[in-house]
């Protein structure tokens, strides 16, 4: 794996995980992404990494609806 390789697949885990794009977040500025490219890391480890320093919420826990809610509003009921 080259290095654009890498920040592909850092792009698409976190865009399908967290719903964010580490470059549309951090620019020009991928130092830190290189760092870990030379140093042997996976795109998987740098993404769960990211995800840590920043608290990022996946969006499968995002979208979990707490259905123990009573006031859940009739639309929302309607496309469960």
């Amino acid at each position: 794996m080259n290095l654009d390789q890498f920040k592909k697949e850092v792009e698409s885990i976190s865009l399908d995980k967290y719903g964010i794009s580490y470059i549309d977040e951090n620019g020009d500025d991928c130092k830190v992404l290189e760092d870990a490219f030379k140093n042997d890391e996976t795109p998987e480890e740098f993404v769960q990494w990211w995800a840590e320093k920043h608290n990022l919420v996946t969006m499968e826990e995002f979208m979990v609806m707490p259905t123990h809610l009573k006031d859940i509003p009739k639309e929302l009921k309607d496309n469960s």
